[in-house]
């Protein structure tokens, strides 16, 4: 080859080299740096992976699927469980709302049992104009049971009823009937009994009452003053079990003024152990007793008239020691 020729080729070489190396510088500038392993993370994946995010499950899109979103760094860590309700045993009813492992524990009685028996007590019937309920309003003190007993009556049924204040009644119908109740409380609790005939007979029966008092009282409403051709319809016959002390009875009526009679007597021994009589209407007794166990009386408050000739309506107090 001749001397002009190689000076061509030298020439064409030159050319392409300069070509070459343009097109290397290029694409040296325009070409993102690469790291052995091949293509550095974008700058999002670069951040995530610095915030500690876990590579993604195996079933999850490809880095390269650019489309999806990329989730922030604040959903690549699960919340922990609230430490309030992550232990079962915060599901579970604290102790204190339990229910007390035994009821006989809350019942035991603070106050001694006490009791008033009403002998041969008559209840309006049907037939009255009204019928007006025989009723005993009286406290206990502390925890324990409360009972009414109807001794089968004389003819017909009887409705008795038990309460304690502002609860349910306990109520039943019947010629013999016995209810039971009770308080856990602590301090005083008022209650009432109350009893009237269901038909047109008279009926009349021993009703007893069972309570515990450290006072005992009764107050009684709707019982009738109709002297004495009217028994079970004449005031009170009651006995009680008393210690020494005073046994106190005060009642009165509307109206008319009629004879009366207040007697306190042991009826084992036939012994009179208090006595009042009068005209108007109230009455009033005071008895002293004298007794080293509980001693039985009788308490008897009557209108000495033969018969009254008008409805009349006793209200009484009856304590006792």
């Amino acid at each position: 080859m001749s001397n002009r020729d190689w000076q061509r080729v030298s020439q064409v070489l030159a050319v392409l080299l300069v070509v070459l190396v343009g097109v290397a510088a290029i694409v040296v500038v325009t070409r993102p740096s690469s790291g052995p392993g091949g293509p550095t993370p974008s700058p999002t994946l670069t951040a995530l992976a610095s915030a500690g995010r876990s590579p993604a499950p195996s079933g999850s899109p490809s880095p390269g699927a650019s489309a999806s979103p990329v989730p922030s760094p604040s959903d690549s860590t699960a919340p922990s469980p609230s430490p309030s309700i992550e232990p079962s045993a915060s599901l579970s009813p604290s102790p204190e709302i339990s229910p007390s492992p035994s009821s006989s524990a809350s019942l035991t009685p603070t106050a001694p049992g006490v009791a008033i028996r009403f002998r041969a007590l008559g209840f309006d019937s049907t037939s009255a104009s009204p019928p007006v309920a025989r009723t005993i309003t009286f406290k206990t003190d502390g925890p324990g049971e409360v009972a009414a007993h109807m001794a089968r009556t004389s003819a017909g049924n009887v409705r008795l009823c038990l309460a304690r204040r502002n609860r349910t009644p306990t109520c039943a119908e019947s010629n013999k009937i016995d209810l039971v109740d009770s308080t856990d409380a602590p301090g005083r609790s008022t209650w009432t009994v109350t009893g009237v005939g269901t038909d047109a007979s008279s009926p009349s029966a021993d009703l007893r009452i069972v309570f515990r008092s450290l006072t005992p009282s009764v107050t009684l409403d709707g019982f009738r003053l109709q002297g004495i051709q009217n028994p079970g319809y004449n005031g009170v016959e009651a006995d009680l079990d008393v210690n020494s002390g005073t046994v106190h009875a005060e009642g009165t009526w509307d109206s008319p003024q009629i004879g009366w009679s207040a007697t306190l007597t042991d009826p084992a021994t036939s012994e009179t152990l208090g006595n009042a009589t009068g005209h108007g209407t109230d009455l009033l007794l005071d008895a002293a007793v004298t007794a080293t166990t509980p001693r039985r009386v009788h308490l008897s408050l009557i209108n000495t008239d033969p018969l009254a000739d008008q409805s009349v309506i006793l209200h009484a107090v009856i304590n006792w020691p």
